[in-house]
C-alpha cells in the first residue's frame, strides 16, 4: 500500500508545507535476504522507487531521522546513486566494527594477550 500512495503522499506532504528536500527511504522486503532499499527526498523518492522497480511489500520512512542512518550517509557519499545492493549495504555498515575487532586482536596478539584474543574470537 505505501508504494500505490507514494505520489499522492509525497505530493500532499509538500503542499503542507513540507520540504522537497526531505530524507526519506523506500524499503522493500525488509530484514529479508531480498531486502532491497532507495533513498531519496519527499520530491523524488517516488522516481526513485519506480527506476529501482520496487514492488510490495515496502516500507516508506520519510523525515530527518532517514538521515541519521549510515545507509543515507553512504548513498550520499556515493553521490546518492539510485539503488546500492543488500551486500554492499551490509559491508559498509559492517567494516568499521570488523576493522575495529581486527585491530584490537593484532594488537592483543602482539601483546602476547591471549584473554583478548578469546574473547575477541567468541
Amino acid at each position: 500500500m505505501g508504494l500505490q500512495t507514494l505520489p499522492a503522499l509525497s505530493e500532499q506532504l509538500q503542499a503542507h508545507g513540507m520540504a522537497p528536500g526531505t530524507p526519506c527511504v523506500a524499503v522493500e522486503r525488509g530484514t529479508t535476504a531480498r531486502q532491497r532499499v532507495a533513498y531519496g527526498c519527499v520530491g523524488d523518492l517516488c522516481a526513485r522507487a519506480t527506476a529501482l522497480g520496487l514492488r510490495s511489500p515496502t516500507l516508506i520512512i520519510i523525515g530527518e531521522v532517514v538521515a541519521l542512518s549510515a545507509g543515507w550517509a553512504a548513498w550520499e557519499a556515493e553521490g546518492r546513486p539510485v539503488a546500492t545492493a543488500p551486500q554492499q549495504q551490509c559491508a559498509r555498515l559492517l567494516a568499521p566494527d570488523a576493522t575495529r575487532v581486527l585491530a584490537s586482536v593484532a594488537a592483543a596478539v602482539a601483546a602476547g594477550d591471549a584473554a583478548t584474543v578469546a574473547g575477541a574470537a567468541a
